[in-house]
């Protein structure tokens, strides 16, 4: 079925969608982390008798509650883009996920009331309530988790949709528990999770820090100092967890979806692939090299430990990159589309088209997987 495509203005429809989803994710990013972070703080303070740990929590909520609006406004201008602009590819797609979207249009509704009405409107009422306090905030951090599930499957079926075709648009699906679940869904999840968490607690723990400088109150200065390092600390960590998960996500490209993985690993983007994995090596070196483990024996200990630590991470990456890719042959897989013909990945170019199918060849013969 040929639906009306609207062409919008200025920059290719791509470009509008990628800008637009870009935008959002970074201040989902950090909803959803803050969310996720602030309940524990809060708990670890209760139980250490330690008003620090509160006001962190407090002040992660106050901060996220502050990008919800523009995240909430970007997220909604998503599908309205899709619609217009890839109406066939929004009628088969939500045709499938229905009931998902409305699972999370649901989700979404629970996080707004526990994380606005719940949790942070009743912080000082709730002072001598702290489990039933925590126990809402920790409602809300699941409520945003779950919206972040949802997300995360009907994405990454984009992917690795599996055996599971899209339906046509006079198909009434609504759902499909295998599409949902496909195979790239739990790496996809918990390696944003982590990310997530990554990125947010170092971003926090940098802003701390510099923030620190300019403080001359003694008191003051100490908490600025504490949630730096706490902060950088969990992002420490939470940064390191990412490339075993990224090992696994990868295997999981290169089987069920071979025309992206080669793609990214030898094709059009693979550039783009190996810088970012440049900066995650320097990240790793530089996260290493900075981070205090032991500070009583810091001046002796600490920089032959983070050295290697760092020159460790980079030997990972460069590893993953050697061997997860062993030179496959770039011609086993094309990509077939009726307006572009047979396209082989060498010639680094897409073969678009609405309906697009990918073909395999084993033994000289082509199993179709399409959608």
């Amino acid at each position: 079925m040929d639906l009306p495509v609207i062409e919008p203005p200025i920059f290719p429809r791509w470009v509008w969608i990628e800008e637009i989803t870009y935008s959002h994710i970074p201040i989902a990013t950090l909803i959803t982390a803050l969310m996720t972070v602030a309940p524990v703080f809060e708990y670890i303070g209760y139980k250490k008798n330690d008003p620090r740990y509160d006001r962190l929590a407090r002040s992660f909520i106050n901060f996220s509650l502050i990008l919800f609006s523009p995240g909430a406004a970007l997220g909604t201008g998503i599908p309205m883009w899709i619609m217009g602009t890839y109406p066939e590819f929004w009628s088969r797609w939500s045709n499938l996920f229905f009931w998902p979207l409305i699972a999370q249009f649901g989700f979404f509704i629970g996080e707004v009331v526990f994380l606005f009405f719940l949790y942070y409107l009743t912080w000082d009422r709730f002072q001598a309530k702290k489990r039933l306090h925590i126990f809402f905030g920790c409602v809300a951090a699941i409520f945003g988790l779950l919206v972040q599930i949802v997300w995360d499957a009907l994405g990454s079926y984009m992917l690795t949709p599996g055996a599971v075709a899209l339906p046509g648009v006079d198909e009434p699906v609504a759902w499909s528990a295998q599409a949902f679940f496909n195979p790239s869904f739990p790496f996809l999840f918990s390696h944003r999770f982590f990310g997530n968490i990554s990125y947010v607690m170092l971003l926090t723990g940098g802003v701390f820090a510099i923030r620190s400088l300019w403080i001359k109150d003694t008191e003051e200065r100490g908490y600025y100092n504490f949630v730096a390092r706490l902060t950088f600390t969990i992002g420490f960590f939470a940064f390191f967890a990412m490339p075993f998960i990224g090992w696994g996500y990868a295997g999981v490209i290169k089987e069920h979806a071979p025309v992206a993985f080669h793609a990214i690993m030898g094709g059009h983007v693979s550039p783009n692939f190996m810088v970012k994995m440049s900066f995650k090596s320097l990240s790793g070196i530089s996260l290493a090299s900075s981070h205090p483990v032991d500070s009583r024996r810091a001046h002796d200990l600490a920089p032959g430990l983070h050295l290697s630590a760092g020159w460790f991470s980079a030997l990972f990456v460069a590893g993953c990159q050697k061997n997860i890719h062993p030179g496959a042959d770039p011609a086993m897989v094309h990509v077939c589309s009726r307006h572009r013909g047979i396209c082989r990945l060498s010639d680094r170019r897409f073969c678009a088209g609405a309906q697009q199918k990918s073909l395999y060849r084993v033994q000289g013969d082509c199993q179709t997987r399409g959608y």
